[in-house]
C-alpha cells in the first residue's frame, strides 16, 4: 500500500510539467505512469526507513501528514528523474521540510499518535485492581 497516489501527485503538480518530466515522446500527452510509480516507491521506502525505528511499517492507516510527505518526496523524485533539470527551489525546500519532520518522528520529538483525530482513542488506563478490592458507591463516599 502506498502512502500517496498518482491522483494526489497529479493534483499537486501542473499536468504539463508532470508530462514533461516523465515523457520522452514530445507528441504524447500522457505522463509515464511507471516513472510516477517508481517515484512513489522511492518516497515510501524513504519514509519507512525513518519510521521503522519507532513504528511498525508499512503503516496500516496513513496519517494525512505521511500522505503529504510521500507526495512531496514523490514529486522530488519525479523532478530528479530528469538530471538535466535544475530542481525548483520550492521542491527542494519542501523535501528538506519533509525530511526534517521524518527525522523528528524517528527521534521521538514528534509522534504520529499525537496526530490522530480522536485524542480519547490514545488514552490507556492501567490499574492494579483485584477481585477482592472493595468498591465504594457515590452514596457511600458522600457519607464518609
Amino acid at each position: 500500500m502506498s502512502y500517496t497516489t498518482k491522483a494526489t501527485i497529479e493534483l499537486a503538480m501542473d499536468n504539463k510539467v508532470l508530462i514533461h518530466l516523465t515523457q520522452d515522446d514530445k507528441y504524447v500527452e500522457d505522463a509515464v505512469l511507471s516513472i510516477i510509480d517508481e517515484a512513489i516507491a522511492k518516497a515510501d521506502a524513504e519514509i519507512e526507513l525513518y519510521l521503522s525505528r519507532r513504528y511498525t511499517v508499512p503503516l496500516v492507516t496513513v496519517p494525512k501528514l505521511i500522505e503529504n510527505i510521500s507526495t512531496i518526496l514523490s514529486i522530488y523524485y519525479i523532478y530528479s528523474f530528469r538530471m538535466d533539470n535544475k530542481l525548483p527551489e520550492e521542491v527542494t525546500n519542501k523535501r528538506i521540510w519533509a525530511l526534517d519532520i521524518l527525522n523528528k518522528l524517528q527521534l521521538g520529538v514528534l509522534s504520529l499518535r499525537s496526530l490522530t483525530s480522536n485524542p480519547a482513542s490514545r488514552v490507556v488506563f492501567v490499574t492494579n485492581r483485584e477481585d477482592g478490592d472493595i468498591t465504594y458507591t457515590k452514596e457511600k463516599l458522600t457519607q464518609i
